[in-house]
């Protein structure tokens, strides 16, 4: 059984300038359309990453408020005083 491989070049640039610049030879640029689109792929990119933690950081938010408002809801249930004066006089004698 013979496993294929598939291979794509590789480039490597870095912005400077707004502008991307090939790591290297400059016999590795890539044509203008090529590079535009690396450009709004980028920014596609950055404004779904920047959606998804936005949409994180609410999770976490709501999550830590219903945390609060059960710890506030334990502590009250624990601190509470019984209204009936025989559970009252039965509290009292368990502890």
């Amino acid at each position: 059984m013979h496993g294929t491989t598939i291979m794509r070049e590789s480039h490597l640039y870095y912005k400077e300038d707004n502008q991307l610049r090939p790591v290297g030879s400059a016999a590795d640029t890539l044509p203008a359309a090529d590079l535009h689109s690396l450009v709004s792929i980028e920014k596609n990119s950055k404004a779904g990453f920047q959606e998804v933690l936005t949409k994180l950081y609410q999770e976490y938010a709501l999550r830590r408020k219903e945390e609060n408002a059960i710890k506030v809801h334990r502590k009250d249930v624990a601190n509470e005083v019984p209204k009936d004066p025989v559970r009252l006089f039965l509290m009292f004698l368990i502890r």
